[in-house]
């Protein structure tokens, strides 16, 4: 019975790793085109698997994505990280004008079988440099609960909800489909990022 395991492990891996090879070039100074980005996201998308250790306490930057509808993804520009922490809680910065305007959105998450769930806590802003204190966007509470009483909810007084579906993970790129339906490829953040 082990034997059988091991054997469908090593098949596993090594069908999923052309796909990975592919995908960790995303973030390369060579990266792959964006048609061969396409097939191996697709390729890697609906794979099985349990440990998603490797996300955790690492920076993850955003390199491509596709959206559901679309025949080919497309490479990201945007200056942008996410790190998620082992004891729950995340972190998202969003870099604008070459890092002279800098969201960092923070707050908690829980991970249920390959599905996180993010909770929006705190927005911080950092304009030319300068910090700024941290802005309570907690839904319902600080800005966003004023936000939310001007312009009220949508008819069904429904939400899309914050929740990633994490299809692959390893120490170097991990993938996730959105709750919008988009499906993303993140590459480990370099030091100097």
């Amino acid at each position: 019975m082990r034997a059988v395991a091991a054997l469908l492990l090593v098949a596993c891996c090594t069908a999923l790793s052309p796909h990975a090879g592919v995908l960790h070039r995303c973030g390369s100074k060579t990266p792959p085109s964006a048609a061969e980005a396409t097939a191996a996201l697709r390729g890697i998308v609906n794979t099985r698997q349990d440990d998603w250790a490797p996300l955790y306490d690492t920076r993850w930057r955003p390199v491509f994505s596709l959206k559901p509808d679309a025949d080919e993804g497309r490479f990201l520009t945007v200056r942008a990280e996410q790190q998620f922490k082992r004891d729950g809680s995340f972190s998202n910065a969003v870099g604008l004008f070459r890092g002279a305007l800098k969201f960092n959105f923070a707050g908690n998450y829980v991970l249920e079988g390959s599905a996180t769930t993010l909770v929006i806590e705190r927005l911080r802003l950092k304009i030319l440099g300068v910090q700024f204190p941290a802005i309570d966007v907690r839904e319902g509470r600080g800005i966003r609960g004023l936000i939310e009483r001007v312009r009220g909810r949508r008819k069904d007084g429904s939400k899309r909800p914050n929740v990633y579906s994490w299809c692959y993970a390893d120490g170097d790129v991990c993938v996730a489909r959105g709750s919008s339906g988009s499906t993303a490829v993140w590459v480990r953040a370099s030091s100097s990022s």
